[in-house]
């Protein structure tokens, strides 16, 4: 009897031991799905993250192009009125021209008229 009972003992010892390991594993298994519940969150949040930033360089992009496309317009803008300056000038020129012709037609004419009363 004594003998039963050491096994007993030895197998109460081995059930004991194993209870240890699943109460073991238990806690690790509990801390592990922590981890992984906290991993998720993060994956979450980074892809929130991510979404936002994919946001803003939409925006961005969107007032980059309209910053291009107002530039572009100011330029043709620009342009023309660099052209209706240019048109001006040359507008400017041709009366210079033409005023200046006529006033010296004029001198010619009035110094011909002194030397011919001379």
């Amino acid at each position: 009897m004594e003998e039963m009972q050491t096994q007993i003992n030895e197998i109460a010892t081995e059930l004991s031991e194993i209870d240890a390991g699943i109460k073991a594993a238990d806690e690790l298994l509990e801390s592990s799905n922590a981890l992984m519940a906290s991993a998720t969150a993060g994956t979450a949040y980074a892809k929130v993250l991510l979404a936002s930033s994919n946001a803003l360089i939409k925006s961005s992009n969107a007032e980059i192009e309209s910053a291009i496309l107002e530039e572009k317009l100011l330029l043709e803008e620009m342009n023309e009125i660099q052209k209706q300056i240019d048109e001006t000038k040359a507008y400017r020129a041709e009366t210079d021209k033409y005023w200046e012709d006529l006033i010296s037609k004029e001198i010619q004419k009035r110094n011909k008229c002194h030397h011919g009363r001379s």
